[in-house]
This record gives C-alpha cells, structure tokens and sequence, in this order.
C-alpha cells in the first residue's frame, strides 16, 4: 500500500511544529572543508542561485538545464570499473579481486587509468567504480569479484588508487555501494537482482536525465546475446530489501575505512546501497550519509543511487501542510489539494514521473504523530 501523509500544523494550539535546523553534513559546514572544492563549490553556488524551483527539480533528477547564468548538462553514468558495459569493442579487464591479489599498486593504478581513458573516449562522465563492496563477508555473496577483497586496509589502497586514476583520466569515480551491501539476494523488493547492469545502472549507460551522443556501436557478426536479468526472479517480500546491522567500532574499523581513502583521494560521487542498513534505507539514512560520510569523512561531492527497477518509495511522505490558528471551542475546515504529481515518483530509465497502481493511504493530523484522520483511494493506470 502506499502510504501519503497530510498534515495539519499544530491546528489546536495555533503553533508550527518543531523544525530541525541542523547543519550536519551540509556543505561548508560542522568542520566539511572543501579544500580543492571550494572554487568549484563557489561556481555551483552563483549557478543554483539563479535557478527556478523547476529547474532546481530538474538539476537534482539529473536533467540538463540552461539558465540565464549559465548551463549544466545532465551527466551520464555507466559500469563498471573493469571495462564500459553494454558497449561493443571496448577493452575487458582484470577482476577487481584479481587485481587486488597482486599487491601491486603501479598495476592497479595502471588499470584505473586505462578503464578511465576509455569513459572519457566514449563520452561516458561517470564511472559506476571503484567498486569497494561488497567486502566478501561471505563468498556466497554474489559479487565478491568485482570488489577488492575483505581486508579493508588493502582495500583501502585499491580504491584510493583506482580513484585517483579515474581523476587523471579526466572522469569522475562514483564508488560504491555505501555501505555494507553483501549480498546480491534480495537487495531490492523485486527479488534477486535489478535488471541489465549489474551494479544497478540503466541498461545501455544512460545516468539520470542525461542525453549522449555516446553509441555502443555495431554488434558483432555471430556474437553472443546478454540476456537479462529477470526482475522477477527470487523474491522473499518479507526480508527483501535486506538490512545489514553492525555497530560502531565495525562500520569503522572495517566497512568505512576503504571510503575514507577513496574521499582523500579526491573521490567525486558515492552510489547509496539499495539495501538498509541498521534497519533504514542506505539512500534515506540521515546516520549514514550525513553523519558518517558527509562530515566525518569530509565527503564534498554528489549522492546516487542504485536503479532498482521498482521505485523504493518512503512508507510516508508529506504532501500538504497549512498553519491554522483555532481559537478555544471553535471549529475551522481545511482543504488539501491532491495533485497527479503529489503520488508520482521520477524514473530513471523512462526519464518522466509516473504513477504506480495500487492502495493510497492518506492521513491527516496535527504532526506525523498525532494523526487524527485517515482514508484510502485505490490508483489503476495502463500497463
């Protein structure tokens, strides 16, 4: 069922709630120093200052957008980091794991920056890598391959590295997953896996909103299909997506410590799991991202996620507020407007917001917990 929350400020008493005002994880803020940001931190500032609500909408879904400061256009996104996907006549290279197992930073290095060279070539802006996790908790994981092995001390060095080479190969790392996703099953309410992509990017490499020239070229007379992967395939609804529970002393010891090289090393973007962790979604988890990431690491760069093929949507959302003053005894009606757009979500590979079929519970009330009134309406659209 899906969940929308109306909420009528304080209607009794004639008071706003409680608002945070805390800057914790904000840019240039609680200790997050830009260092060699600051320049490009200052020029996105003038930019964003002279953008519409619209366009700022647009900008944050991964739309291009021309104003009268400026333009920015939407970037693309692709796996992985050992070779582009879904492109013919591109370069395979070494397992991450295999890498790693060498103990040689000039080669692992020397990689980066060969897959880098040809993102850059193919006009693809942002590498879905280094892939940092899965550590290999357990070698039944699903993907321990792709990663630099459990040690998060050479781990660590593997990513830091590679990082640094996409930098020099003049693309943008976009590590991932943060944090502890060990497991390919049931990350995602779908079941098993996300589709074509494998590190849950769009099939054929298009990022959010992008437009690219880039073409994966010509198939090769004779070669073999990819089938894909079927979003259907095992399902456990009731533990799907799956939470990865760990305390402090092990998220930092352990699961934190690769990331924190990568950021020293200048690292542009971080893809959220598609998974919880402590119970919470990676993507919605304010502990995670804000605390951890943002400001202890000192991370400056641009959030992402994973593309599950169904939208993971907040249980409760809120789609109305109205402060009311009522004096003592006396009564007042408050109206709500319910727009097409208040129970859409974006999605990113039909680039456009749509409506999901199904139960729509809307609640109304003084605060998220003092809800005093709720009803449902059932949405069907064309498949």
């Amino acid at each position: 069922m899906k969940v929308l929350s109306f909420i009528v400020a304080a209607a009794l008493l004639g008071l706003t709630g409680a608002s945070s005002n805390s800057s914790q994880g904000l840019l240039k803020s609680d200790g997050v120093a830009l260092g060699d940001w600051d320049s490009a931190y200052q020029k996105a500032s003038t930019f964003v200052a002279g953008l519409t609500t619209d366009q700022k909408l647009a900008l944050i879904t991964g739309s291009s957008v021309n104003s009268t400061n400026g333009s920015f256009s939407g970037l693309t996104f692709l796996d992985g980091d050992m070779g582009l996907q879904n492109f013919y006549y591109v370069s395979a290279f070494s397992l991450s794991s295999a890498l790693a197992m060498t103990w040689d930073r000039d080669a692992i290095y020397a990689q980066g920056k060969a897959v880098g060279s040809e993102f850059y070539k193919k006009g693809i802006q942002v590498v879905a890598g280094p892939t940092s996790q899965p550590l290999g908790r357990t070698p039944w994981g699903g993907r321990n391959v792709e990663g630099f092995g459990p040690d998060p001390y050479l781990n660590g060095l593997a990513t830091g590295l590679t990082t640094k080479a996409y930098i020099d190969a003049g693309v943008i790392p976009g590590a991932k997953h943060f944090l502890l996703y060990e497991q390919e099953t049931n990350r995602t309410g779908g079941g098993g896996g996300s589709g074509p992509g494998g590190g849950g990017m769009p099939s054929g490499g298009m990022g959010p909103g992008s437009s690219n020239t880039s073409s994966m070229g010509a198939k090769p007379t004779g070669s073999m299909g990819r089938r894909a992967a079927s979003s259907s395939s095992e399902s456990d609804s009731g533990s799907a997506p799956y939470s990865s529970n760990a305390d402090d002393k092990t998220l930092h010891e352990t699961y934190l410590w690769p990331f924190y090289d990568a950021v020293k090393h200048g690292l542009g973007a971080v893809m959220c799991a598609m998974t919880k962790f402590n119970g919470t979604l990676s993507c919605q988890n304010s502990d995670l991202l804000m605390k951890h990431l943002k400001t202890e690491l000192g991370f400056p760069g641009l959030l992402y996620l994973g593309f599950p093929t169904a939208a993971q949507q907040p249980v409760r959302q809120l789609r109305g507020f109205e402060r009311v003053e009522i004096a003592a005894g006396k009564q007042s009606e408050v109206t709500f407007k319910l727009r097409r757009r208040d129970i859409s979500y974006w999605d990113v590979r039909a680039q456009q917001w749509l409506v999901a079929s199904g139960d729509y519970k809307v609640y109304v009330g003084a605060s998220s917990r003092d809800l005093k009134l709720n009803g449902t309406f059932a949405v069907q659209t064309s498949s």
